[in-house]
C-alpha cells in the first residue's frame, strides 16, 4: 500500500516483513571540471523485487564555489533525505542521504547534478527490502562552520526492530576515521586530505538511543559534514 513517501511491505498472511540491507557498490568520480552541470555514471541497483528501495549515501567534495543540487537514477528523481554542508577556508565538505523505490531494473544511470563546479564524490549504493516508510525514523546531521571539529562525535538514533540505519561522512582528513556501531562499507581518500565515509547496519531490537561512535583522530583541528538515518 502506497502513500505519499510511504508504503507498507506484508508478508502473505499479514504480518509485516523485517527489512533487508545490501551495500551493491559505490561509484566514483576522481576530476573536477569548472562549471555546474550533471555527471552521468552506470551503477548496480541489485536484484529487482516488488518492494526494493534504492538508498545512495554520498560524499561530494572540493573547493571554492561548489555545491550539490540533485539526483536522479534514469530519469527518476530521488528524495533527498539530508543535504549537509560544511563549508570551512575554502573547501566544501557535503554528505547526502537519497531515496527512490524502484523495483525493476538490475543497473541504471545515476545523473548527478552539481553546482559551481563539477567534483569529486564516491556515491555508495544501497538495495533495501521491506520498508514500511521511505522516510527516516530518525536522522542524525552535523557540518563544522568553523575549522575545530570534536576528535570524538557521537551520533544517536531512534533505531527500530528489524530496521536498519545508513550514513555518510564527508571529512577533510586523509586518515580513516574509526568507527563503531556500523559496518564499514567504504572508506577511502578522495583526494589529497579528502576523504569519503558510507556505513550501515541491521537493527534487531527497539533502540531510541542507538549510538554509532567515531574517533576522527588527531590533529582535531578537521572540518566534516555527516548524515545518518534510521529506517523501518
Amino acid at each position: 500500500m502506497r502513500a505519499g513517501l510511504g508504503f507498507m511491505a506484508a508478508a502473505a498472511g499479514g504480518s509485516i516483513l523485517p527489512t533487508t540491507l545490501q551495500y551493491i557498490e559505490t561509484a566514483v568520480r576522481s576530476t573536477s571540471q569548472t562549471g555546474g552541470g550533471t555527471i552521468s555514471t552506470s551503477i548496480n541497483l541489485g536484484d529487482p523485487a516488488s518492494d526494493r528501495t534504492i538508498i545512495i549515501a554520498s560524499s561530494f567534495i572540493d573547493t571554492g564555489t561548489f555545491g550539490f543540487d540533485s539526483m536522479d537514477i534514469g530519469g527518476s528523481a530521488m528524495t533527498i533525505l539530508s543535504q549537509m554542508q560544511s563549508s570551512v577556508s575554502g573547501r566544501q565538505l557535503i554528505s547526502v542521504l537519497s531515496i527512490l523505490s524502484l523495483p525493476s531494473s538490475s543497473s541504471g544511470t545515476l545523473n548527478v547534478a552539481m553546482t559551481g563546479k563539477r567534483g569529486y564524490f564516491r556515491c555508495s549504493v544501497y538495495r533495501a527490502t521491506g520498508l514500511q516508510a521511505l522516510s527516516p525514523v530518525s536522522k542524525f546531521e552535523y557540518a563544522t562552520t568553523a575549522s575545530n571539529a570534536p576528535r570524538y562525535q557521537s551520533i544517536e538514533l531512534d533505531a527500530k526492530k528489524d530496521g536498519f540505519v545508513v550514513g555518510t561522512m564527508a571529512p577533510y582528513r586523509s586518515n580513516a576515521p574509526a568507527v563503531t556501531g556500523v559496518t564499514d562499507d567504504f572508506s577511502a581518500v578522495i583526494t589529497g586530505s579528502y576523504r569519503a565515509y558510507q556505513g550501515s547496519t541491521l537493527t534487531a531490537v527497539d533502540n531510541p538511543t542507538f549510538t554509532i561512535s567515531t574517533d576522527h583522530g588527531t590533529p582535531t583541528q578537521q572540518e566534516r559534514s555527516l548524515a545518518f538515518a534510521s529506517f523501518r
